[in-house]
């Protein structure tokens, strides 16, 4: 079954953050956790995903999921690999929306 999430920059203070500039920096990190070419098991509970919207403030998916264990990898990945460290605010990068 498909379920569709929205995920919205937790960072509030900086408005000039967007997300639309990283867009392929966040396909690459989804396709990496759908396609398994990550060591980490969270990246099995995904079989499908694909990039539905990204806007300056959220990215909207659709994915296909055993569970959501994979969920914290999305945002690590981001901010450690992909440069994406002042996006967050705190520890977190993302506040996941279930639509």
């Amino acid at each position: 079954m498909t379920t569709r999430y929205t995920l919205m920059l937790v960072n509030s203070k900086d408005k000039t953050l967007d997300l639309t500039a990283k867009g392929a920096a966040i396909m690459e990190v989804l396709r990496r956790l759908e396609t398994g070419d990550r060591t980490d098991r969270r990246s099995r509970h995904l079989s499908r995903c694909s990039i539905h919207r990204i806007d300056p403030r959220c990215v909207e998916i659709d994915v296909d999921e055993i569970c959501d264990r994979w969920h914290p990898c999305v945002g690590s990945m981001l901010a450690n690999e992909y440069g994406m460290r002042h996006y967050c605010d705190g520890h977190r990068l993302f506040k996941w929306n279930r639509n």
